[in-house]
């Protein structure tokens, strides 16, 4: 998909054709609900009716610096209504009916769930950090819920919504909530002394998780599947790690490391964004990569990375995937894409089992993420910065949660996501 080519080619200024995008309505607003106490202890706002949109139009992207087409402007979103707002960086999970997110509460962050048309607290203890959230099933197909909880939180990444880097904590385990009874456990996962397990995904009763082992993997996690009564974990590839270092002097103050900073799991792939970093990285890289349950197989989906902030005229300078989202083979994410912090954002996805190289269509907006629940998309969008700085959630300017149609028309990408490594 369209994102890899920040790994070298978008990093140096290369500029990509994206096609002309076609208008859509405008969205027809609707009543707003109220709001109830909860963790975020405010109360809803009245809508107000929206207006009808006019019929976009078909336009052809002007030539580049790079002599070719640039992008035309994606038309806007046939959106329903608000969701929820979000004033911090947190992830967003969808399934089986829900939409999950995290919220500042005393001792730390919360959870709220949206179900059936309510918004309510779930009723979990405070995480210091927002929660690794993902929504899937027990192993009698309820909805369920899994973070991990540890003896040190990890902290965020700089760039993200609410992404942890999962190096920073330690002693984290696996927890699981019933959504139907709101009882929350802790799975039988083997978990040797000095351990750290996060980012957790359940599809009838296995989870797929990331684990930190540092007596036998360094600073390397590892792609671990459970089934309930097994005492062994299948291991999973994980993503592409940098070459080791030619000396000593070239690679002074330079570790060696690889981190899930989102994974999904429904049962056939289990799909992560793997930030890689060493050596030969550069400023920062990632890559989405999905494991065929079954047999191991892996498929790079997409790749990114960051460079030199406001190179040049033109030149992107950023190209950050989110975590990904499964339907069936397919996987999807969302790219956020920087050039000298006027930024964009870009939907791609890939059907494994077909062996394409994946396709893609520019979004209106700046979008962080996307959660799925069967034909459901979610997007979080973030207001447009006002100065020289990445984009985020904040009290001052809240991002918002909204269902949306899915991206048409989409365009097949002209060969497969390359390495993020140099």
């Amino acid at each position: 998909m369209r994102p890899h080519l920040a790994a070298a080619a978008a990093l140096a200024g290369l500029t990509i054709l994206a096609g002309a995008a076609t208008g859509a309505l405008g969205a027809t607003g609707t009543p707003g609900t109220t709001g109830t106490t909860g963790a975020t202890g405010t109360t809803g706002t009245t809508g107000t009716t929206g207006t009808t949109g006019t019929t976009g139009t078909t336009s052809t992207g002007t030539t580049g610096t790079t002599g070719v087409p640039t992008p035309a402007p994606a038309a806007p979103f046939a959106a329903g209504p608000v969701l929820a707002t979000l004033d911090a960086d947190v992830p967003v999970a969808a399934g089986g009916g829900w939409v999950l997110w995290s919220v500042p509460v005393t001792g730390g962050y919360g959870l709220v769930g949206s179900h059936g048309g309510l918004t309510r607290a779930l009723n979990v203890a405070p995480r210091p950090e927002p929660f690794d959230v993902s929504v899937g099933t027990s192993a009698t197909g309820a909805p369920v819920v899994t973070f991990s909880r540890c003896l040190k939180t990890p902290g965020p990444v700089a760039i993200g919504l609410g992404v942890m880097n999962p190096l920073s904590g330690r002693g984290c385990r696996i927890h699981v909530l019933n959504l139907a009874t709101d009882r929350e456990s802790t799975p039988a996962i083997p978990h040797p002394t000095g351990t750290s397990d996060t980012t957790g995904s359940m599809s009838h009763g296995r989870i797929a998780f990331a684990r930190l082992d540092p007596a036998h993997h360094q600073q390397v996690q590892q792609i671990l599947l459970w089934t309930p009564g097994h005492r062994s974990l299948k291991t999973l590839p994980h993503g592409v790690m940098p070459g080791k270092c030619p000396s000593k002097e070239d690679c002074a103050g330079i570790s060696r490391s690889g981190a899930v900073q989102g994974l999904a799991y429904d049962g056939r792939l289990i799909s992560f964004l793997w930030e890689p970093s060493g050596y030969d990285v550069g400023d920062a890289a990632w890559e989405v990569r999905a494991d065929n349950a079954a047999t191991g197989h892996s498929t790079r989906v997409s790749s990114g990375g960051a460079g030199e902030v406001c190179g040049g005229p033109g030149d992107t300078d950023l190209v950050a995937p989110s975590p990904p989202v499964l339907d069936g083979h397919t996987v999807r994410l969302v790219s956020l894409e920087g050039a000298c912090y006027v930024f964009d954002s870009v939907f791609g996805q890939m059907n494994t089992a077909t062996g394409g190289n994946g396709s893609y269509a520019k979004l209106p907006g700046v979008i962080l993420g996307i959660a799925e629940d069967g034909s459901r998309l979610y997007a979080v969008e973030a207001p447009a910065p006002a100065d020289e700085t990445n984009p985020t959630c904040t009290t001052a300017a809240p991002c918002q949660i909204q269902q949306i149609p899915q991206p048409a028309p989409l365009l097949h990408e002209s060969r497969k996501p390359s390495s993020p490594i140099f």
